[in-house]
């Protein structure tokens, strides 16, 4: 249930980040240093450390996603395309 919960404070963080940059949120929080993201929580009410743990998550799956030589699978290509509204 800890898990879960976690995730879904994630995505409501990526909720409040699509409204305010729209298309360009992933790209906008990925480039955020980490006082502009505590920023960002403030004034969205944003909970700090689901915003931080996004921001790594995210950062982390593109490292791996990069350095795999690999494409990526079924799952997490569907997933994608869900998280980032991406034709299917």
């Amino acid at each position: 249930m800890n898990g879960i919960y976690h995730i879904l404070k994630e995505f409501c963080v990526s909720g409040l980040l699509h409204d305010s940059f729209r298309e360009e949120w992933l790209l906008r929080l990925l480039e955020m240093s980490p006082e502009e993201l505590d920023l960002f929580c403030q004034s969205s009410g944003a909970h700090p450390a689901s915003g931080g743990r996004l921001q790594r998550n995210l950062k982390g799956c593109s490292v791996r996603t990069m350095s795999s030589k690999r494409p990526p699978s079924q799952h997490s290509t569907t997933w994608w395309k869900l998280w980032t509204g991406a034709s299917t």
